[in-house]
């Protein structure tokens, strides 16, 4: 068993972690607003139980990106660990673990197979660079190149909490398209049985399926993302409220609002049905700020600023 050390180039779709770990982490600060507080307590834990699941997705992109195809194939040695202090070059996220990966037999460097465990201390008190605490497991099953079609990463959780949220369930994140091809980059994203525990013991269910679109541009700063139209998810709030997600236009994000830190869609709409209600969610027309509207039916929009903390 071997340390890998040195430092290497932080992989474009980390910014993407950012952008996935703030989507809609909602609460109204807008006193003015006609939307009641459960109502926004809803809106928050539909986008809260988004967030998370899909930062811990992201985070196996991270590892993926970075070891590279020849260290996941196992052509260099069998088992590789790799402490925090050389991770969080890749991923600032990854300062507190442990990642330790496990080519599985057979594995080539045109076909990687393996396991992959990331490993926050559950005893530790170490914190990210924003304050974030993570503790427990991230295990991934990893088949395929990263960016070869029908490549796969299936996510699941040993004891995982963010900031005290506890996560389970199964993350499946599949590559639809060549990296080769001119066209834009296509990932399949699926979360089944999901659920997320907070401090308070109110829990929130999630299952949902995306299309996820990384469009490439021609100059520096031209990337773009979207989660695409059709995609959708379905679960319960803390409250036992039912809920189902359509995104109705495609949620945009785009690299100059990522380096202002405005981590949500610029532009894109989706519909939450809570219960029996409607809403429409408007994410605006490219303006780099942290306010979308909210509307039931034909209602009149309210505003919302979106925070992180999901209550």
């Amino acid at each position: 068993m071997k340390n890998v050390g040195g430092p290497k180039t932080i992989a474009f779709v980390i910014l993407l972690g950012f952008v996935l770990m703030t989507d809609s982490c909602s609460k109204s600060s807008d006193s003015t607003s006609s939307l009641s507080p459960s109502v926004t307590t809803n809106v928050s834990a539909e986008s809260t139980s988004q967030s998370l699941t899909s930062e811990a997705a992201d985070i196996s992109n991270s590892v993926t990106s970075n070891t590279g195809n020849g260290v996941l194939s196992g052509s260099r040695m069998e088992k590789i660990v790799i402490p925090g202090a050389t991770a969080a070059s890749w991923d600032p996220r990854l300062v507190c673990a442990t990642v330790t990966i496990s080519p599985a037999a057979g594995s080539t460097k045109d076909n990687p197979q393996g396991t992959i465990i990331i490993y926050y201390d559950s005893t530790a008190t170490c914190k990210d660079a924003i304050g974030v605490q993570r503790k427990g497991t991230i295990n991934i099953a990893y088949s395929g190149q990263r960016f070869a079609i029908a490549s796969t990463r299936v996510l699941t959780f040993q004891d995982y909490s963010r900031n005290g949220v506890k996560i389970t369930g199964t993350y499946t994140i599949s590559n639809r398209t060549d990296s080769t091809a001119s066209a834009p980059l296509q990932y399949l994203h699926v979360l089944a049985n999901g659920k997320l525990t907070f401090v308070n013991g109110k829990s929130i269910t999630r299952n949902h399926i995306y299309t996820f679109v990384w469009t490439r541009g021609n100059t520096p700063g031209g990337d773009s993302f979207a989660i695409k139209a059709g995609s959708t998810a379905t679960g319960s709030t803390e409250d036992g409220t039912s809920y189902s997600v359509n995104v109705s236009s495609d949620l945009t994000y785009t690299l100059p609002c990522l380096l202002q830190k405005i981590f949500i869609p610029v532009t894109g709409n989706k519909t939450l049905e809570l219960g029996t209600s409607t809403y429409s969610i408007n994410y605006g027309t490219g303006t780099c700020d942290n306010v979308i509207t909210v509307s039931l039916g034909s209602g009149p929009a309210q505003s919302i600023t979106l925070t992180s903390d999901g209550n």
